[in-house]
C-alpha cells in the first residue's frame, strides 16, 4: 500500500503550489509524498466538492474509489479497516 497526501487548493481557497506543498509536509511531520493537483484532475476523479482539503479518500488498485469521507467526520477507524480490507 502506498500513502499520498494530495493537495488541490489552499484551505482559503487560493491556487497552491510546491512550497505550500513542502509547508504542508513539515508542518505535519509527513514521511510520505505529498502531491499537488493544481488542475484538479484527482479532485474531479473522485468526486470531492465543497470545502477545500476536505477529503480523506482510500483509492485501490486502478484509481478505483474505496472509501470516501468529510475531514472531521465522526466515522470510525473501523469503517476504514473495512475499505482497506475489502479489495
Amino acid at each position: 500500500m502506498q500513502i499520498y497526501f494530495i493537495i488541490y487548493e489552499k484551505t482559503s481557497g487560493a491556487a497552491a503550489d510546491s512550497a505550500y506543498c513542502n509547508q504542508i509536509k513539515n508542518q505535519y511531520g509527513m514521511t510520505f509524498p505529498v502531491l499537488l493537483d493544481h488542475n484538479h484532475n484527482f479532485k474531479a476523479k473522485m468526486g470531492f466538492s465543497g470545502i477545500p482539503n476536505a477529503w480523506s479518500a482510500i483509492v485501490g488498485d486502478g484509481g478505483k474509489l474505496l472509501y470516501r469521507e468529510k475531514y472531521g467526520s465522526k466515522n470510525s477507524a473501523i469503517q476504514w479497516m473495512d475499505a482497506l480490507t475489502a479489495n
